[in-house]
């Protein structure tokens, strides 16, 4: 059995939490309104991968898998950053979800080599 790292399953469980409610606001959005921008829908982008991701961190025991969608994360994150109307600090501080993921990936994969 794969023994998956603390840090990613707390970074699993928040990014299904900010996923499903960034699609569940980003959602509400698009039925009040008809005229949305590019950068809308990187948004949506984003909820979504982030909370496909984090279903993964949590339940699969495919380390590929869990690797794959870190390295997705990264220029989704990057290019909702950069559709943002203005770009601030804070748009480029989602970058952190991917970076912990990984870091997150990267400890139990360790932890797999360090007990086989």
């Amino acid at each position: 059995m794969v023994k998956k790292s603390k840090l990613l399953i707390a970074t699993s469980i928040l990014m299904i939490i900010f996923g499903i409610v960034g699609l569940v606001i980003d959602g509400s959005i698009v039925i009040a309104n008809s005229n949305l921008s590019f950068g809308f829908f990187t948004s949506l982008l984003l909820c979504a991968v982030c909370a496909v991701a984090g279903f993964f961190g949590i339940f699969s025991k495919s380390q590929k898998i869990i690797l794959g969608l870190g390295l997705l994360l990264i220029p989704v994150v990057i290019l909702d950053a950069l559709t943002y109307d203005v770009i601030d600090a804070f748009s480029f501080i989602f970058i952190i979800w991917p970076i912990f993921y990984l870091w997150g990936w990267q400890r139990s994969n360790r932890d797999i080599k360090l007990n086989d």
